[in-house]
């Protein structure tokens, strides 16, 4: 977790918005790309992941939880309900009491098997364990891909929700049923030509998409 460490060490020091927008969505890349949860017999491959980072005076994101199991909790699972229904997990990367930082796994393969937040949340329950309280969460798992940063799903508040804070491996799009796909892709694609626009959606999507095209 050093490289993940220093990252949070970063973010702790910068006060300029771009840049904590920045560390952040390097922390989502750590994640997707170098990491897995292990909890009991369940691998979690995060396939999508949104950086909630609450700083008083820094960087006051409401759209942030900010519960206080979310804080002096590094390394560990913050579970937003005791039900699948409106549930979630994000893990905490932060031991301080003074701001709150984790990131939501907003969708994963668990055990191989693609599961959105809800049913990961889900899957977690059944095991029966103190999901909060799990130790060494975090494991080593390597992968490769471009991720691509969006804006988090399903949030209302104006100055915050629209930040890109969101990421995904942007290779995997066509391979999974993600939210919101078409929305991604064109976003991703925007500043090209009609027909490199159309060649790369068929690779990203799988399919010719009238509203990715721009017709």
């Amino acid at each position: 977790m050093n490289d993940l460490m220093e990252l949070v060490k970063n973010l702790e020091q910068e006060t300029n918005e771009k840049q904590q927008i920045q560390i952040l969505q390097e922390i989502n890349e750590e994640l997707l790309t170098k990491y897995a949860l292990k909890v009991g017999e369940l691998v979690i491959i995060p396939l999508w992941v949104e950086a909630y980072y609450y700083h008083e005076m820094n960087f006051p994101d409401v759209t942030s939880h900010r519960s206080p199991r979310q804080q002096n909790h590094l390394g560990k699972l913050y579970q937003h309900a005791k039900t699948e229904i409106n549930g979630g997990i994000d893990i905490c990367l932060t031991d301080s009491k003074e701001y709150y930082l984790s990131f939501l796994i907003k969708s994963a393969l668990v055990n191989g098997e693609f599961c959105t937040q809800e049913k990961i949340n889900g899957k977690l329950i059944k095991t029966g364990l103190d999901i909060e309280n799990q130790e060494d969460v975090l494991i080593e798992c390597e992968r490769e891909g471009e991720i691509y940063h969006t804006h988090r799903i399903g949030l209302t508040n104006e100055n915050y929700k629209n930040l890109p804070l969101a990421s995904l491996p942007i290779h995997e799009i066509k391979n999974y049923p993600f939210d919101n796909k078409e929305r991604i892709v064109k976003e991703y694609l925007d500043d090209l030509f009609r027909t490199e626009r159309e060649k790369r959606c068929c690779e990203l999507l799988g399919y010719r998409s009238k509203y990715v095209i721009g017709e």
